[in-house]
């Protein structure tokens, strides 16, 4: 956050609070000390030459963990030759292959600007500053494929009990280095970094399945949401949630769990932090407890003891995502507009589900996280809706989706 970034959030209407007005200043110190970083070496003469013979080696997708780890410590090792030395550019370069940019994986696949908008508002307003497709190369002329390579493994199956999405983990990670994304909540939703992992994830999968009740009332949150392979609360899509949470995180500091730390105050390198993540010595088996703990748990001898207030807060915020979720959908002809307006008055009902199958996956894994992967545990069946409720979340819809078609208009100006 500088004062340059400041003044724009505020003739937007937003960050009004003037605790903000510190963060800017400590803002414009760090980007100054920076720029005068980046003069002192090319006044000393440390801007590599540019090669013309590529020695690096030819890259492929990383199969499992331990090769994810050696593709990133290889990416860095060519960033740092390219001027990136900030653990931050580095993390926001790598996040750009898969978020935020028209030739980031999701946009070849959405094909979606609002989204685009979406992640850069979600990580404190952070765009991606370095194009990775000309970071990853050590000349014009490179054949190593690194970007390549990266960009084909967004999903990481290590084995039957280990996954993660490292599109997921890099896009946290970079949401982490925002005061804003991890503490300010959004008019839908949660924060930044939650809108970035998980409520994106279970909070648009409960807009869908509010949605697919409009026209069949019997479609289960739990096979809807958490059981498929790829999307919404898929097993890979929230072990790659939790690792954006915990990647970097002090494993051995259990009091510092509450705080969500930015990843460049404890770690030095990427590849580094995902070694030690991936150790069931270290991070791996600590990820659910740590991950609990820092979405607002509180755990004592092993008992969640604030279960229903946590449970309520998931709720609050899934049924927030979800109404933007659907608001979104609004102009988009390829959705009946009338069921749309009709699933407002299924958003409860099923955020209510979804985060409770979230909530018991998360306590059941924690009780064995070397043995499996992140799984919904439990089924519920779906809620019946009265009537009235449908009326009232169409009487209801209008309002909120203009209200959210508001607030992002003013995101676009």
């Amino acid at each position: 956050m500088t004062s340059e970034k400041l003044a724009e959030f505020r003739a937007k209407g937003m960050l009004l609070d003037p605790k903000f007005d510190r963060l800017a200043k400590i803002g414009d110190k760090r980007k100054e000390e920076k720029e005068k970083k980046r003069i002192d070496q090319e006044l000393k003469g440390n801007t590599p030459p540019k090669k013309t013979v590529c020695n690096c080696k030819i890259h492929t997708k990383a199969k499992n963990f331990k090769e994810l780890v050696s593709l990133v410590k290889d990416a860095e090792e060519i960033m740092i030759q390219n001027k990136l030395t900030e653990l931050g550019d580095r993390i926001n370069c790598i996040r750009g292959i898969y978020y935020g940019e028209t030739w980031s994986m999701d946009y070849a696949q959405e094909k979606s600007e609002m989204r685009n908008l979406g992640f850069r508002v979600y990580t404190g307003n952070t765009k991606v500053e370095h194009d990775a497709r000309k970071m990853l190369k050590c000349s014009d002329n490179c054949k190593g494929k690194l970007f390549e390579a990266l960009y084909q493994s967004p999903e990481i199956i290590d084995s039957t009990s280990k996954v993660t999405d490292f599109g997921h983990l890099m896009i946290g990670l970079d949401a982490r280095r925002s005061y804003i994304a991890k503490n300010t909540n959004l008019p839908y939703g949660g924060t930044g970094l939650e809108n970035a992992t998980w409520i994106g994830d279970i909070g648009g999968g409960t807009g869908m399945l509010a949605y697919k009740r409009t026209t069949d009332p019997n479609v289960r949150a739990k096979k809807l949401v958490f059981d498929s392979d790829h999307d919404y609360g898929c097993s890979v899509n929230i072990e790659g949630d939790i690792a954006a949470y915990i990647v970097g995180l002090n494993y051995k500091d259990k009091d510092g769990w509450k705080d969500i730390s930015n990843p460049t105050d404890e770690l030095e390198y990427i590849y580094k932090g995902l070694e030690d993540f991936f150790d069931r010595s270290k991070g791996w088996t600590l990820r659910v407890n740590a991950f609990i703990t820092q979405i607002g748990g509180e755990l004592e001898n092993g008992v969640l003891t604030n279960k229903e207030d946590l449970l309520d807060d998931i709720i609050d915020s899934v049924e927030g995502f979800a109404q933007f979720y659907i608001s979104l959908r609004a102009k988009d002809k390829s959705y009946n507009y009338q069921n749309l307006l009709k699933s407002f008055g299924y958003i409860k009902s099923c955020s209510t589900e979804v985060s409770e199958i979230f909530l018991e996956g998360l306590l059941s894994l924690r009780t064995h996280p070397n043995s499996s992967k992140y799984v919904a545990t439990k089924d519920i069946n779906p809620t019946v809706v009265d009537n009235s409720t449908i009326e009232d979340g169409i009487n209801n819809a209008k309002i909120i989706i203009e209200k959210i078609s508001k607030s992002l208009d003013k995101l676009l100006k």
